[in-house]
């Protein structure tokens, strides 16, 4: 699967949906966000350590926090799975 995802990512038509299938499982599965139901680019995730608010467009994320450490630990997650 990882081949048909590479290739998917490099120009061809399905890349970005191959693209978003992988973050959306990536964010709610490995780091707990939920998706909202009303925008379907913006995860949340709130508990007692983090206070996260992350918005997905097209290939570009943005992080918003309570924390500067809230902002670090998912950049740390993303990093290590996507580097």
């Amino acid at each position: 699967m990882s081949t048909l995802l590479k290739a998917a990512l490099y120009g061809l038509k399905q890349g970005s949906r191959c693209f978003n299938i992988l973050i959306h499982t990536f964010l709610v599965e490995e780091c707990g966000l939920t998706q909202s139901e009303n925008d379907p680019c913006l995860y949340t995730l709130r508990n007692s350590s983090h206070s996260i608010v992350l918005c997905i467009f097209v290939d570009d994320l943005m992080i918003s926090a309570a924390s500067p450490a809230s902002v670090s630990w998912i950049k740390h997650k993303l990093n290590s799975r996507f580097s």
